[in-house]
């Protein structure tokens, strides 16, 4: 599908195009939108776009001058001018930039529809043109045909494909009766934070990974592709559907056993639909995308069609939510996404964990920047910031419902403004401060009313927001503090007086602590060290 921007100061205008053009025509998505040209220039400098349809009157930037810019810094994309009828004259200016074609408002559905299939046909040439001006050296071997043969079918070019694969008959590389599918590998988002790494190293480990699948596909002549967001992708044939899964489970285990010997994270699989159909090839790639929410589930890789199937209701109704919250993100409304949030942490709100919160956000986070192929200095912004929250929620053990929400909702944010972080509420910068407070004053004598002294806040306020965000009383929470650090005195410091590790935990005698102690541990702080 080509991806397509919509540029409108008028909401309803841009609204509508948003949620419709596919409808229209299938062969384009909306994969971004703006509400005047200057925004536009920033999208098209964070993503990439095969169509811009821009109004010509708007704040800020023309759709006039936006054409200008598009065509001196991207003259391969497309435009579509939509113009009043008084301002027709006006609208045939943009013609030296050269526009593709123009519409007048009211839109006709027909007509717009029109226009998108002469865009299509455009597209589709230029995709030709550019593969006849391809020479191919007659020493090029065919796994490098093949790697350019998977491209064309990720990027659904029909045209190169098709050509590259007559190539690759004439190599032997394909044969008739042959069943395919494709394989999409990956490393596991989650445990790359485990094993500390960083928003930064993703990018690293995924170059990593191409290296070792390019080494490993090479001397078995299996086909392998990057596509532009970095997913790597491997082509699998055999000669009946049991074998090509005996073929996928013995491919992955050796990928994850050369994996394990270079100390690589945790890879992941997920199969496409099995086919002897060129046609259908860059289906089976999709397939294989959407198979690999079947990590959501904790199924074991690599996942399989059947296993999709069994599981589709679930995954659909993810990838719906999913949807909803990449169409707030095209429409840049960070409120609409804290609004909409809830309704993708209910599906792990009965398990809330660090795991969930990382294998539900990094699958969030790679769905949109797929879809909107981000660039790189977005990404990583965006995955720096849900590991910062991870961090930040960790040490506390506390992963209730709102405190999930911010953190994802900050991860997206940092995809609008990865420069800027995303503002959190009121109501959590103030049970945040007093979460503060407590761990750097549990060792005093504190109360509830010094704390929201300290703050500027009325004490009972403090109490019900400081229980919504933490997930527990603010008394159960000091109380767990104290505990957890006593604990550790007495582990790090087996020999201390237990009056000083009293002291050093908020109690004002030892016989307090001692009682506190061993309700909540079921045993007395001596007992406990020699244990």
């Amino acid at each position: 599908m080509y991806r397509t921007l919509i540029v409108d100061d008028e909401p309803l205008m841009r609204t509508y195009l948003a949620n419709n053009t596919a409808a229209i025509c299938p062969y384009f998505a909306v994969t971004g939108v703006a509400c005047d040209g200057r925004e536009a220039m920033e999208l098209l400098q964070k993503q990439n776009f095969d169509l811009v349809i821009t109004d010509i009157r708007m704040p800020e930037m023309d759709g006039i001058g936006l054409a200008k810019y598009i065509s001196e810094a991207f003259p391969h994309i497309k435009i579509i001018i939509l113009s009043g009828y008084n301002e027709f004259e006006y609208a045939r200016s943009a013609l030296k930039y050269h526009v593709t074609d123009y519409l007048l408002k009211p839109l006709n559905d027909n007509a717009l529809a029109d226009v998108l299939m002469n865009v299509k046909e455009q597209l589709a040439a230029d995709s030709r043109h550019n593969a006849s001006l391809t020479v191919f050296p007659e020493n090029i071997n065919p796994e490098e045909l093949g790697s350019l043969f998977l491209s064309a079918v990720l990027e659904e070019d029909p045209g190169q494909m098709y050509s590259l694969y007559v190539k690759l008959m004439e190599h032997g590389l394909f044969s008739e009766g042959q069943l395919f599918c494709i394989m999409l590998i990956y490393p596991d988002g989650p445990d790359l934070l485990l094993s500390g790494n960083t928003a930064p190293d993703m990018t690293a480990w995924q170059l990593k990974l191409w290296k070792l699948c390019q080494d490993y596909c090479r001397p078995r002549h299996l086909l392998s592709a990057k596509s532009n967001d970095g997913d790597i992708y491997l082509l699998l044939a055999a000669s009946d559907e049991a074998h090509l899964h005996k073929l996928a489970s013995h491919v992955f285990q050796e990928l994850t056993n050369a994996a394990t010997a270079f100390h690589f994270p945790r890879l992941l699989a997920s199969c496409g639909q099995i086919s002897s159909d060129l046609s259908e090839f860059s289906y089976s790639a999709k397939t294989a995308y959407a198979a690999a929410a079947l990590s959501l589930l904790n199924k074991k890789p690599p996942f399989s069609q059947e296993q999709y199937l069994e599981n589709k209701e679930i995954i659909l109704q993810i990838q719906e939510t999913c949807a909803i919250l990449y169409q707030d993100y095209l429409s840049s409304s960070r409120e609409k996404l804290m609004v909409d949030f809830p309704l993708y942490t209910a599906f792990f709100r009965d398990a809330p964990s660090a795991a969930a919160l990382l294998q539900y956000g990094t699958y969030l986070l790679h769905y949109i920047c797929s879809r909107s192929h981000i660039k790189l200095h977005y990404k990583k912004a965006a995955y720096e910031a849900l590991f910062t929250a991870f961090d930040r929620l960790l040490p506390t053990g506390n992963f209730t419902e709102p405190l999930l929400t911010d953190a994802l909702h900050g991860a997206i944010c940092a995809l609008l403004s990865p420069d800027k972080p995303a503002r959190i509420s009121e109501s959590q910068q103030i049970a945040e401060n007093a979460r503060k407070y407590i761990l750097s004053h549990y060792q005093e004598q504190i109360s509830l009313s010094q704390i929201a002294e300290e703050i500027g806040v009325n004490s009972c306020y403090l109490s019900d927001i400081f229980h919504k965000y933490m997930g527990e009383p603010y008394s159960r929470y000091l109380l767990r503090i104290r505990m957890e650090q006593a604990a550790r005195l007495l582990k790090e410091n087996p020999g201390e007086k237990i009056y000083k590790i009293a002291e050093h935990t908020g109690f004002v005698s030892s016989k307090h602590f001692i009682a506190v102690f061993k309700k909540y541990y079921g045993t007395t702080p001596s007992a406990y060290v020699s244990r």
